[in-house]
């Protein structure tokens, strides 16, 4: 994963693959995030709308004071394929 000074993320997916690049663009992406800390269990997590924003690649903008994201995405199936949590160095 990447993060860029604008606060928009980006992963990259997969590349040199045209049919799982084509079916990443009928697929649902969403960010998820937490702005608290402590026990994993007793966090709120927040859902919002990720895009591909270059073929293969999910990006969304990272909200201020996030602690911790990471990526979903979602098939015609609802099935999910989740990227690994990035925590996020407090500056």
């Amino acid at each position: 994963m990447r993060r860029t000074r604008d606060r928009v993320i980006r992963v990259l997916v997969v590349e040199d693959e045209p049919l799982v690049v084509e079916m990443l663009a009928g697929m649902l992406q969403e960010l998820n995030y937490t702005l608290a800390s402590g026990k994993w269990q007793d966090r709120e997590w927040v859902a919002v709308p990720a895009s591909l924003d270059e073929p293969g690649k999910v990006a969304a903008e990272l909200p201020e004071d996030t602690t911790v994201y990471y990526f979903n995405l979602f098939d015609d199936r609802d099935c999910v394929v989740s990227t690994e949590h990035v925590e996020v160095e407090v500056q």
